[in-house]
C-alpha cells in the first residue's frame, strides 16, 4: 500500500489590491504622463506679471476688494505654481496636482464603463494630453461638471446630504479663486442639488449653508478682513460687469469658422447626453438639461467674449466622459474624436508638444523638487529674481529716483515687485491699469492716488508694438517709418486707461527721471481744480469732433463721452453674447476705447509743466476725434454727447 504524501500548507496568496486604490495609482501615472504645467522660467509679460501679483499679494497680506482687485480672489495664486517663488508656489503645485489626479481619475473611471483598462487608460492619456491647454481651475470646473452628471446619474454612493455638503465646501473655496469660474461652479452643484434632494429645501439648506462656511473659513484662513466681505462681493461684480465689454476681442477671419464648430460640438454633447440619459427618471434628466445649460453658458461666454475657443473645445472633450455608458462603443469614440479635431484645428499645440511624455514627466519632477527640497526652493526663487532682473534691468538712476519710499509699477509689470524686494510696493486696487474696466473701479484707483496714504513713487515702464498686420488694422492707418507705437491691450490709447486715475496721477505728480524705458513719478503737493465747462458737441458715431482749444496755461483737457450705454435690449444681448467693440479715432490714430469709463474723463491735452519727456510724453494736444462702432467703422444710431472740460493744475 503506497502511503499518500504528507499534505501541504497553501501558498499564502498577497492580498488583492483594491479597485479604488489601482485607479489611484493609474491616475498618478497618468498625471505624470500628461503633466501639463512646464517647468518654465520667469516672464516678465502681462499675464506673468498678475500671476506673480497674486502669489505676492498672499504673502503680504494685501485685502481683496480694498488692496487688490483682480478677476482671481486670495485663493488665485493655487492656480499658478509657476514660477516657483516661495510657499505660495508649493501650495499651488499641491492644489493643482490634486485637480489633475481627481479629474484624470474620474475621466478612467468613467471610460473604464466602455472600454478594456487598457483601451481607458490610453483613450484618458490621449484625452489629458491636452490638459496644457486646461488651466487648474477650468479643470476644476469640468471636474464639478462631472461630478454633477454623477450624482444626477445616482453613481455617487453617499446620501444626497452629505453630497450638498461636499459641494458646497468645493464651491465655497472655488468661489475666492477664480471668480467666474466659482459662480458657474455654484449654480451647477446648485442645480444638482436640488434636483436630488429629498426634500430639495432640506438639501439647498445645507448646502448654502456649506457654501458660506465654506468660503468664511477659506476667507479668514487667507488674512482677509471680515468686514471687508462686501467690499470684495462689490468688486467682484464690477469686474464681471466690466470686463465683458473691455475684453471683449473678436476672432481673426482665418479663425471664424470655430463659430461653425461650436454649435458643432455643443450638438455631438446634447446627443451624447440623451442617449447616455434615457433610462433616468423625468426629474433627473430636466436636472440634466438645466445643467447642461449652466456649464454650456459658461463655455459660450468663455469662447466669444475673449475668443477662448481652445478652452471650450478641451473641456468639452472632459465633458464627454459621464455620458461613457448607455451609448454603444463607437458612437462614444467617433464622438470623442469629433471634438478631438475641433479641438487640434482651434489650438496652437504642435505635434511634438502632444507627444513630449517625457517632457512632462521631467516638468512635474522637477516642480516637486523645487516645491519639497529646502536647497531646491531657494535656489529655484533665486533664479525666479534673477531672471526677472535681468529682463527689468533697472539702471542705478532709477532705482535711486524710487529710493526708500513707497512704489505703484505702471501701468502693468507688478512682477517688479518680485524682482525687486527691497522696493516697497503700494499697487493701485487694480493693479493693472487696463483692468479698471467700469467707474467705480477708476475711483478706487483715483482715490488712492488722492490719499497720502497713496504711492510716493510711480515707475512707469514703454515698449514698441510689434509693427504687425494686428497692429497696422488697430491704428487703422498705414505705419510711418520709424514711429513709436507704445505696446497697449487690444490697441488702447494708453493715457485713456483708468481715466480718473489718470489725471489725478499727471495733477499729482511730477517726473524725477526717465530713460527710454523706464520714467519715475515723484508725489508732489500739487493738486488740480475743479473742472471747468468747454462746451458740449452732440454728434453720431462715425462723425469727427473739433476738440476745443485751451490756451491758458497749465491746464488739463478732458472729455466725457456719453451715450455708449447699451439700451435695455443690449443689455439682454451683451449678456447673451458679448458688448460691441467701440473704437476712437484720434486725429489720424484709431485707437480700442472702453465704454464703462468714457465718461470719468479722457485725456485729449496735457500741459507742458505736467508733461513727462521722450517715450512718456503726451504730446500736442488731440485736435479731432472721432467714435465708431465695430472693426469696419459703423456707428450707432443714437447720438454721442461729448462734455469738454478745463482743469487746472495747482503751484507746488
Amino acid at each position: 500500500m503506497t502511503a499518500s504524501p504528507a499534505p501541504t500548507e497553501p501558498t499564502p496568496r498577497l492580498p488583492a489590491v483594491p479597485t479604488w486604490a489601482r485607479m489611484v495609482v493609474l491616475a498618478g501615472i497618468l498625471t505624470i504622463l500628461a503633466w501639463p504645467i512646464a517647468n518654465l522660467p520667469a516672464k516678465a509679460t502681462l499675464d506673468g506679471s498678475w500671476q506673480i501679483a497674486l502669489h505676492l499679494a498672499a504673502g503680504l497680506g494685501l485685502q481683496h476688494g480694498v488692496d487688490f482687485i483682480f478677476t482671481y480672489g486670495p485663493l488665485g495664486f493655487l492656480g499658478f505654481p509657476v514660477p516657483y517663488l516661495d510657499g505660495t508656489s508649493a501650495l499651488a503645485l499641491i492644489f493643482s496636482i490634486v485637480i489633475y489626479v481627481a479629474l484624470i481619475g474620474t475621466m478612467l473611471v468613467e471610460s473604464r464603463r466602455l472600454l478594456p483598462l487598457w483601451a481607458a487608460f490610453l483613450v484618458t492619456l490621449l484625452v489629458a494630453r491636452i490638459f496644457v491647454l486646461l488651466p487648474p481651475f477650468e479643470a476644476f470646473q469640468a471636474l464639478i461638471f462631472i461630478w454633477c452628471v454623477e450624482a444626477l446619474a445616482d453613481r455617487i454612493r453617499l446620501p444626497t446630504l452629505a453630497l450638498a455638503a461636499i459641494g458646497g465646501v468645493l464651491v465655497g473655496a472655488t468661489v475666492l479663486g477664480k471668480v467666474n469660474v466659482g459662480i458657474f461652479a455654484v449654480a451647477m452643484v446648485g442645480v444638482t442639488v436640488v434636483t436630488i434632494g429629498r426634500p430639495w429645501w432640506r438639501a439647498i439648506a445645507v448646502y448654502a449653508i456649506a457654501t458660506v462656511a465654506s468660503g468664511l473659513t477659506f476667507w479668514l484662513a487667507t488674512g482677509q478682513h471680515l468686514a471687508d466681505l462686501g467690499a470684495y462681493a462689490r468688486a467682484v461684480y464690477e469686474v464681471i460687469s466690466g470686463y465683458n465689454s473691455a475684453m471683449g476681442a473678436d476672432p481673426a477671419e482665418t479663425r471664424r469658422w470655430l463659430y461653425l464648430a461650436l454649435p458643432a460640438v455643443a450638438a455631438i454633447l446634447i446627443w451624447t447626453g440623451w442617449l447616455s440619459s434615457r433610462a433616468w427618471p423625468r426629474r433627473r434628466r430636466i436636472g440634466l438639461a438645466i445643467l447642461a445649460v449652466v456649464f454650456g453658458f459658461a463655455m459660450w461666454k468663455l469662447a466669444v467674449v475673449r475668443e477662448h475657443v481652445t478652452f471650450v473645445f478641451a473641456t468639452a472633450l472632459v465633458a464627454m466622459f459621464p455620458f461613457a455608458t448607455h451609448v454603444d462603443r463607437r458612437t462614444w469614440l467617433v464622438s470623442t474624436l469629433g471634438i478631438g479635431i475641433a479641438f487640434a484645428g482651434s489650438s496652437a499645440m504642435q505635434p511634438a508638444t502632444y507627444l513630449d511624455v517625457v517632457g512632462s514627466a521631467r516638468s512635474i519632477a522637477n516642480e516637486v523638487r523645487h516645491s519639497i527640497l529646502p536647497s531646491w526652493t531657494e535656489r529655484a526663487a533665486q533664479r525666479t529674481g534673477d531672471r526677472l532682473r535681468g529682463w527689468y534691468d533697472l539702471d542705478p538712476a532709477t532705482l535711486a529716483a524710487i529710493g526708500s519710499e513707497t512704489v505703484h509699477f505702471d501701468p502693468v509689470m507688478a512682477s517688479a515687485a518680485y524682482a525687486y524686494p527691497d522696493l516697497k510696493w503700494l499697487p493701485l486696487p487694480t493693479i493693472q491699469s487696463y483692468s479698471a474696466y467700469t467707474p467705480f473701479l477708476d475711483r478706487l484707483d483715483a482715490d488712492l492716488i488722492r490719499s497720502p496714504d497713496g504711492p510716493q513713487r510711480i515707475l512707469r515702464d514703454v515698449e514698441p508694438a510689434t509693427h504687425n498686420d494686428r497692429t497696422r488694422l488697430w491704428i487703422d492707418r498705414p505705419f510711418v517709418d520709424g514711429e513709436f507705437i507704445p505696446t497697449s491691450v487690444d490697441g488702447r490709447f494708453r493715457w485713456f486707461e483708468s481715466p480718473a486715475a489718470m489725471l489725478e496721477t499727471f495733477c499729482r505728480y511730477d517726473q524725477i527721471s526717465a530713460t527710454d524705458r523706464w520714467q519715475v513719478l515723484a508725489r508732489t503737493d500739487r493738486s488740480c481744480g475743479p473742472a471747468e465747462s468747454l462746451g458740449t458737441v452732440t454728434a453720431r458715431a462715425g462723425e469727427p469732433v473739433t476738440i476745443p482749444v485751451e490756451t491758458r496755461p497749465d491746464r488739463f483737457v478732458t472729455v466725457k463721452i456719453d451715450g455708449l450705454e447699451p439700451s435695455l435690449l443690449g443689455r439682454v444681448r451683451d449678456i447673451l453674447y458679448k458688448t460691441p467693440d467701440w473704437y476712437v479715432k484720434l486725429d489720424d490714430t484709431r485707437y480700442r476705447l472702453i465704454p464703462g469709463t468714457a465718461g470719468d474723463g479722457l485725456l485729449v491735452a496735457v500741459p507742458p509743466s505736467a508733461d513727462g519727456t521722450g517715450h512718456f510724453a503726451f504730446g500736442p494736444p488731440i485736435k479731432t476725434m472721432t467714435v465708431t462702432q465695430g472693426e469696419g467703422g459703423h456707428g450707432s444710431k443714437e447720438p454721442l454727447t461729448f462734455t469738454f472740460e478745463s482743469v487746472p493744475r495747482s503751484a507746488e
